[in-house]
This record gives C-alpha cells, structure tokens and sequence, in this order.
C-alpha cells in the first residue's frame, strides 16, 4: 500500500463506501463484512458499442447504437444508474465523498480485468468539469475516479488535457439532442499539455466519467480528442443507465 495512502487513511479513517461505517486501512475501498454482496456490477448482455445493459441478450446494440454511430470506438459501463448505485454517486459527486473512487476503480478493474489490463491504453483522460463547478465542488468526480483507474493500469491520467470552455446546462435537464447542443463546442485542449503528450507518443486513450445516459458528453470529448491527432478512444463509465430496445 502506497505510504501517502497510508498516512492518509490515519488522518482520514476509511469508511465503507455503502454504509459509511468504518473500516481497518487494509479494507480502504472495499464493502465492510456487513455490506458484501448488497451492491454488484451488473452481469448479463450489454451492448458491444456503448456498453450499456440490454434486456433482450439476441441483440448485440441497443436501440440508440442501432440509430446512431459514435466516434468512441467501445464504451464499457460498470454499475446500472439505480437506487443504490444512484445514491453512491451522489455522494461521491456532490459530498466530497472523494475516497469513493477507490471502490468504483477496483469494481470496473475486476468486472473488465481482459479488456483493461491488456496494454490497450497509453493513458486515461477523465471528462473535465467547467472551473467554476471546480470551484463551487472542490474536485472533479471524474478525474479522482480516472486517477485511481491510470494507476491499476500504470498507466498516466491526463487530468488537464481536456479543458471545458464554457458552462453548459446541467445534461439532466435535457434530452438527448438538447445535450449535444449543450455540449457543442464545449470542449478545448491544453495546448502544452496536448503537445507533451503528443510527443511522448500517447495515442491510444481511455475517457472515464461518472455517469453514462445518452453518451453526448463522451461523444463530444472523443471528438475533439481526434481531432487533435489521438485514436478513437474507448470510454469507461462507473455507472449507466438500460439500453434502448
């Protein structure tokens, strides 16, 4: 265990990420003894492009990957966005329950164990948040969940190559086309960052973000991120909502 973790969970005593009740340093991102097995990732089919749950395992797409093609090239999801799974993420997004990202990483690492640790990834770009939502929350639920993914991976998060150039309504608000319309444009590059990371031959990226609905954040961040020179990135999200029939 790395020391800064350990001096932090001295500080800090870690708490089980359902209930809240503490746990010994060595169980820091785990479920408590009590709370094993009251929350799982979903198992079962999921759609081979976004990686959302589907109820009928004769598709191989759900109905908006049907419509639609994105530019990310595979989405994996790990959680369904419901009840319990919902409220972790609240906590974790607007309750400075930062030490949640611990237990989201090491659920997705284990439940995507082929695809992620085969060296497919040079690095993880979590989606920004604007800097006055920085500001207002203290930290980006995205970046500290990308930061504990790069490091299962060994791999470097990227957490100011993607900027937010201006802020956009809150995506619950909206459908999905009013999404992309709010997220149009609303994303730049560091330019130093983008030319460092360029040149030290990163080009294979993993975006990582909270919550998956409609995948117009995600589909916007891939974009830009080809356009500067970077493949198709494939996309990890902690939690998603069903799959369109």
């Amino acid at each position: 265990m790395e020391l800064t973790r350990v001096i932090s969970g001295l500080l800090f005593p870690p708490v089980c990420p359902f209930c809240d009740k503490a746990v010994k340093i060595e169980e820091e991102g785990k479920l408590c003894k009590k709370c094993v097995g009251r929350i799982r990732p979903f198992s079962g089919p999921a759609c081979l492009k976004c990686g959302k749950m589907l109820s009928d395992d004769e598709k191989a797409y759900c109905g908006n990957c049907r419509k639609n093609s994105f530019h990310f090239r595979r989405g994996y999801i790990t959680f369904l966005y419901e009840d319990e799974v919902r409220d972790m993420i609240v906590k974790f997004k607007y309750r400075h329950r930062k030490d949640m990202a611990l237990y989201f990483a090491r659920e997705s690492i284990e439940k995507f164990d082929r695809v992620l640790k085969n060296g497919a990834y040079d690095a993880v770009v979590p989606i920004p948040i604007h800097k006055k939502r920085m500001i207002k929350r203290g930290y980006n639920q995205a970046a500290e969940f990308g930061k504990e993914i790069a490091a299962f991976l060994g791999i470097p998060c990227l957490s100011s190559l993607l900027k937010r150039r201006k802020q956009t309504a809150a995506q619950k608000e909206l459908g999905a086309a009013g999404r992309l319309i709010n997220l149009m444009d609303a994303f730049e590059t560091d330019e130093s960052e983008l030319d460092r990371t360029l040149n030290a031959g990163i080009k294979k990226l993993l975006l990582v973000d909270d919550i998956f609905t409609t995948g117009s954040t995600l589909e916007c961040a891939g974009i830009k991120l080809i356009e500067c020179g970077f493949d198709r990135p494939d996309c990890l999200c902690i939690s998603g909502t069903r799959g369109t029939c």
